[in-house]
Order: C-alpha cells, then structure tokens, then sequence
C-alpha cells in the first residue's frame, strides 16, 4: 500500500464516519430530543436545538471515530505485510 493510499483510506473512513454520525445524531435529536436536553442540562433554554446539537456531537465523534479505524486498518495492513514473507520474484 502507498503512502498516498493509505491516506486516502483514513480520510475516505473519517469523512465516511462524520456523515454517519451526524446522520445519527441528527435522528436521536429529532425522535429522542430529551436525550440531548437531559445530557445538556438544557431544560430551560427555549434556543437549545437539539437536532443541531446531535449534527454537531455525531460529526465530530463520528469523523474521530472513522479516523482511530482507517489508522487501525492500515496498521494493521502494515503489519501483515511486514510479516508476509516475499516471494523470490516480489524482491525484484
């Protein structure tokens, strides 16, 4: 694997990981707002939006959580490559 492939799986797995996190934040705040109201403490405040503050919450934990696994799979890449012993006609 280049380096400019396994580049592009962590940014292509971090930007993946942000879409479904915000996807997901946003249908928790829209069907479960107590959630994020209770988690906020945000009982008061009529301008607390919750399907905005899921957005926000899923994207950021989502992208986070999308680049800890596209470095994970290319360490891990790395290392199965390290240990593969190369054939006689792979060193040429």
């Amino acid at each position: 694997m280049s380096p400019f492939t396994a580049l592009g799986l962590v940014f292509t797995s971090s930007i993946c990981g942000g879409a479904l996190g915000g996807f997901a934040g946003a249908f928790i705040g829209k069907y479960s707002p107590g959630y994020y109201i209770a988690v906020f403490d945000a009982k008061n405040d009529s301008s607390f939006d919750p399907v905005a503050v899921g957005i926000g919450r899923g994207v950021t934990q989502g992208m986070i959580g999308g680049l800890v696994l596209g470095l994970l799979l290319v360490g891990l890449y790395f290392w199965r490559d390290s240990r593969t012993p190369k054939r006689e006609s792979e060193s040429l």
